[in-house]
């Protein structure tokens, strides 16, 4: 697996759930945050608001 691969890799938690789920090929151009916590990262993806875990969210804005 490429490394652009494995940093597309995202944990989102949807609405209503108490999980992360592993979105592959998550694309942060879609992406448009509002609030930061030091565990995640509130905004909104394709008209869903969820919550994008800190340590990926991190790893992609030092990526870019």
């Amino acid at each position: 697996m490429s490394d652009k691969t494995q940093t597309n890799v995202v944990r989102v938690r949807f609405p209503n759930e108490s999980y992360y789920d592993t979105i592959p090929n998550f694309s942060w151009d879609e992406f448009k945050p509002e609030k930061y916590f030091y565990d995640c990262v509130f905004g909104w993806w394709n008209e869903v608001y969820i919550c994008v875990n800190k340590d990926d969210y991190d790893d992609a804005k030092n990526c870019r």
